[in-house]
């Protein structure tokens, strides 16, 4: 069994802001959203983010950008990062775990197009799923969010995680009374609608050029084989949620007490399920998302 020796004290971002209660929340409360790639969980998150923190005490775990982080380390350091052999060695080094709990901390105060820069150009994405191959990586990053999470017992409200095959340890740390497991929220996105809006090209097939064809069949097959490596990985593979309540965000009730009632149900089942395949832009789907996400959580510590 491998002993992870790290502490997250030297990165934990405490943001208070307004916020509602003189003291915090005993347990926070908890959310998970998982999605495939380029679903639009993450502006997903910031909305939900941006929305409750205007009230409460705040922390959102990116949890994919540990990876992301190894990745850039590795990149920066010349590693061979086609040698699991060697990504193995590096992640269960403590020396490294220490580089990238110092990277993160960095990370915390990056815009977003200074985020996109540094961790989400293509090769360090690539290299990111290089480590998510190797089973002691998602051991390392696991053990880094159990601890964060832990130590924001009695300093945040709410807790949100970002990141693919959250509900297990959601479930973990709701069943040691950590958190209060509030939802689990699951996006999906076609990859070609998706890969549209990643390049912007939006005419019919007909009407494209031919540099414009290349790209978007190149980029839907990119997120295409992200969500099937997702899929098929052995640790922790990314799985669709089952008996959620599936939300139409086109069509949103316009009565407020169906609305109501819509809330009580997703509070009820605790998995809500989201598909972005069929609106015409990000914000089209987050409004409304983040809206009833906003609802049910803010309930569930009201109540």
């Amino acid at each position: 069994m491998v002993v992870y020796e790290v502490s997250l004290n030297c990165y934990t971002r405490f943001l208070m802001t307004n916020d509602k209660f003189t003291i915090p929340l005993a347990k926070p409360k908890y959310i998970t959203v998982q999605g495939q790639a380029r679903s639009g969980k993450g502006s997903l998150v910031r909305t939900i983010t941006a929305k409750f923190d205007r009230e409460f005490r705040v922390l959102t775990i990116d949890q994919g950008m540990k990876f992301r982080v190894f990745a850039k380390l590795a990149l920066d350091e010349g590693l061979d990062y086609e040698n699991l052999g060697v990504l193995r060695d590096y992640v269960l080094t403590p020396q490294n775990q220490y580089k990238v709990l110092e990277e993160l901390r960095v990370a915390a105060d990056l815009s977003r197009p200074e985020l996109e820069e540094r961790y989400y150009a293509h090769k360090t994405s690539n290299i990111a799923g290089m480590f998510g191959k190797v089973s002691e990586t998602h051991d390392v990053v696991v053990s880094l969010l159990l601890d964060e999470v832990r130590q924001a017992r009695g300093v945040y409200d709410i807790v949100i995680v970002d990141g693919r095959a959250m509900y297990k340890y959601g479930k973990q740390l709701d069943n040691e009374g950590v958190v209060d497991y509030v939802l689990a929220v699951d996006v999906i996105c076609e990859p070609l609608v998706a890969a549209r809006r990643v390049t912007g090209i939006f005419a019919p097939v007909e009407e494209l050029s031919q540099e414009e064809l290349i790209k978007l069949i190149y980029t839907t097959q990119d997120i295409s084989r992200r969500n099937s490596s997702d899929a098929r990985r052995r640790r922790d593979p990314s799985v669709y949620l089952h008996e959620a309540f599936e939300f139409d965000v086109l069509h949103v009730p316009e009565d407020l007490d169906t609305f109501e009632k819509m809330c009580q149900k997703v509070a009820e089942i605790g998995v809500l399920s989201l598909d972005n395949s069929f609106t015409q832009s990000v914000e089209q789907f987050t409004e409304p998302s983040a809206r009833l996400i906003y609802e049910v959580v803010k309930k569930s510590i009201t109540k």
